[in-house]
């Protein structure tokens, strides 16, 4: 899982990991990660019982759409996906590139059909924009 964060770093189309609503008419599904880490809640906790946190630094991240993360990332955890297929889901445009065939991603025409993570145990714990009600950008 921890290898399958890096490939969120950087500036991405995220609309694969988007709940899409139509009547909202969103057009810009690019958001920035600047940090994305898997750490345990507690070192010296029994490492069959050990409890994670997933932090996520970056903008204009949507609810749902995290939830989505932590669903590809359970699934890479789980050996159901490869770490690769968080780069797969952000390929939505043909390969402008000079890279050769074999080395470009496939193209995710559309949004595959993921289960979002469970809403329960996420929560926004900052906004470092905010500072005290004032806005500080």
């Amino acid at each position: 899982m921890k290898s399958a964060t890096n490939y969120l770093v950087s500036e991405h189309d995220f609309r694969n990991l988007y709940e899409l609503d139509p009547a909202k008419q969103i057009t810009n599904f690019c958001c920035y990660v600047m940090r994305p880490e898997i750490n345990p809640v507690s070192p010296e906790s029994d490492g069959d019982n050990r409890v994670y946190v997933f932090d996520l630094v970056g903008s204009a991240f949507l609810y749902h759409q995290v939830r989505y993360m932590m669903a590809v990332l359970f699934l890479v955890g789980t050996v159901l996906e490869q770490s690769s297929i968080i780069s797969n889901l952000m390929n939505v445009f043909p390969a402008e590139s000079d890279q050769s065939p074999e080395c470009q991603l496939p193209l995710m025409e559309r949004k595959p059909e993921y289960q979002m993570a469970n809403a329960l145990p996420l929560m926004l714990y900052t906004q470092p924009w905010m500072s005290h009600g004032k806005q500080t950008m």
